[in-house]
């Protein structure tokens, strides 16, 4: 039985809801890659159905979120998909690089793909 627009919605958590409860994980001794690892895993099973087999590019960048890019990446690699990640700086956070370690594909920077065109402003809101 498909669940109504409201019933969905009200799983959303907002960016405060969210970050007390991943502060309340982590006081609980959840380490930060254990999170990126869970999150990252869970949105890569969501990408892997949207993109069927087909091919995925994953842009990364400095940050947790880009932490969280290289393992949606590894998840999708890992199931068959054929994975290329932009990366737009190197990790810049200790969970991130731990993220990128892991990550056992193709990689190109951000430059490379814009022709040296990658402005630090548009590359820090990648990450």
């Amino acid at each position: 039985m498909p669940r109504s627009r409201d019933a969905v919605l009200s799983q959303v958590l907002t960016v405060a809801q969210m970050r007390a409860a991943e502060e309340a994980l982590i006081a609980a001794g959840t380490s930060v890659d254990a999170l990126m690892q869970l999150a990252g895993r869970g949105a890569g099973d969501w990408v892997r159905r949207i993109a069927g087999g087909g091919s995925v590019t994953v842009l990364c960048g400095p940050g947790n979120n880009g932490g969280d890019g290289w393992v949606i990446a590894e998840y999708l690699r890992e199931h068959g998909n054929a994975v290329q990640v932009v990366q737009a700086r190197e990790p810049a956070t200790v969970a991130a690089r731990n993220a990128r370690a892991l990550y056992r594909g193709a990689v190109v920077s951000a430059d490379s793909v814009t022709g040296g065109m990658c402005s630090s402003i548009a590359c820090s809101v990648a990450g």
